[in-house]
């Protein structure tokens, strides 16, 4: 994969803004991961 650094430098924004991408992105990714787990443990 691509450092963070590497990241801004492409999609021409700061390195800020990208680990405030990433960690938005995990946490979303996160969310969707337990509800989906959850909803198959109810069965």
């Amino acid at each position: 994969g691509l450092s963070n650094p590497d990241i801004a430098e492409t999609l021409g924004i700061s390195l800020p803004a990208v680990k405030s991408r990433v960690h938005r992105s995990r946490l979303w990714v996160r969310k969707q991961l337990s509800e989906y787990l959850g909803a198959d443990r109810r069965g």
